[in-house]
């Protein structure tokens, strides 16, 4: 049992870009995954593949033929691993996630897989599915059949990232350097990719050695390892993330948006009410379920806590210095991301014109106009300009969100949908 005190210290929240790319190539590698997470991986499979050997040859440009040669070190033997620089950590087991249980300060995540391709165990989280966010074992263990069992989708191997899929299979730890957290609500990924490139060499050898997989594949450098790590990482989000970040970022935001009126009615412990069955609190501690015993007093920082799309089924925590410490648990409403019906009924678009249903149907959930231009395959100038058309008509309003403009639909657009639809 890991027991975080809280004490004085307060919770914040935070949106990771980097921790949804991390996510998302553990899914692929059948290591995790919502069910609804099957429609992301087809688009990602189908249509994806055309940008990878652009792609691949700009992160190989930004290596040097000697950091090929170290690359290249297949030959070498675990044992011989500390000539590397990357100490590795004995008695690691495989069968979790993300729980490196031989450290006192060390990153945790429950949710024991287990199975082929990581799919195994998946014993009383059936049934928490009514919030869209926690889904059904069956559907679950199907997922795995379709990414684990294979050995991924044929598209996952263009992507051409062995160093950071090799990291990634660690089934107890995954570093966090690859996705530091955040100082501020919301960062860049052009942000945290800098960050990661910042790691002082130092740790990235400390962390990289308390991963329990082969990582012989690595450069010797841990500079330079990380510095792969970080190319691979850029490449991920361009095509792994990217594309749907608009639409990912909606759900992390509304899980925060929901928490965090839940924080300002009824406290700090209701935060952690419903937040994942292994989860619960006692007193001025968080309590997470895991195998590793500790107990760690929260500095002034206090928790951060970090909704994930790519996160289910598990839990995450963060308690390695000198990060903060963090916990990373599955988002409310990834079930739905995917359930978004695009097609407009015929007697709507008989009202308002096949485009402009097209668009109100979409509305469902909030969406900029590039977002909605590239999910519809529309041309952005059409889209603002229906869009301005649905909201002079009251169906649909705007609103800003940071940098972007996302629209949705009024009480009068939803009402017309449902009435016609």
């Amino acid at each position: 049992m890991l027991e975080l005190v809280l004490s004085t210290a307060g919770v914040r929240f935070a949106i990771t870009p980097l921790e949804e790319a991390l996510g998302a190539v553990q899914t692929l590698l059948g290591m995790r995954g919502h069910p609804a997470h099957r429609a992301w991986a087809a688009e990602f499979d189908s249509g994806n593949r055309n940008n990878s050997s652009r792609e691949a040859s700009e992160f190989g440009a930004r290596r040097s033929a000697s950091d090929r040669e170290d690359s290249g070190l297949g030959a070498r033997r675990a044992a011989g691993a500390s000539e590397l620089g990357i100490r590795r950590q004995a008695g690691n087991r495989g069968g979790g996630a993300r729980e490196a249980g031989r450290h006192a300060a060390s990153s945790h995540e429950v949710g024991d897989l287990g199975g082929p391709g990581g799919f195994g165990e998946l014993v009383g989280f059936s049934g928490l599915g009514g919030d869209g966010g926690l889904g059904d074992s069956a559907e679950l263990a199907g997922l795995g059949g379709e990414l684990g069992d294979s050995g991924g989708l044929g598209g996952f191997e263009d992507l051409m990232i062995p160093e950071l899929a090799a990291v990634l299979r660690g089934r107890h730890y995954v570093t966090e350097f690859l996705s530091p957290p955040p100082d501020s609500p919301e960062t860049s990924v052009e942000a945290q990719l800098e960050a990661v490139r910042r790691t002082p060499p130092e740790q990235v050898a400390l962390e990289l050695g308390m991963v329990d997989a082969d990582l012989r594949v690595l450069p010797s450098d841990p500079a330079v390892a990380r510095d792969v790590l970080a190319d691979q990482l850029e490449i991920v989000w361009r095509r792994l993330i990217s594309p749907w970040w608009p639409r990912f970022r909606e759900v992390l935001a509304a899980d925060i948006r929901h928490r965090t009126r839940v924080l300002g009615e009824h406290g700090v412990a209701a935060v952690f009410e419903g937040l994942h069955p292994r989860v619960r609190v006692a007193g001025d501690s968080v309590l997470v379920d895991v195998v590793a015993r500790e107990r760690l007093e929260l500095d002034r920082r206090g928790l951060l806590l970090v909704p994930g799309v790519f996160t289910w089924p598990s839990v995450g925590v963060v308690t390695v210095p000198p990060w903060q410490p963090t916990l990373l648990y599955p988002a409310r409403g990834v079930g739905e991301l995917w359930t978004a019906r695009t097609e407009p009924p015929d007697a709507l678009a008989g009202v308002l014109g096949r485009t402009k249903a097209t668009l109100l149907t979409a509305l469902d959930r909030p969406a900029s106009t590039a977002e909605l231009a590239e999910r519809l395959g529309l041309a952005a100038g059409t889209v603002s300009a229906h869009l301005t058309a649905l909201r002079a008509a009251g169906l649909a309003a705007s609103a800003r969100s940071g940098h972007r403009v996302l629209y949705r639909r009024t009480e009068l657009g939803d009402a017309l949908c449902a009435g016609i639809g």
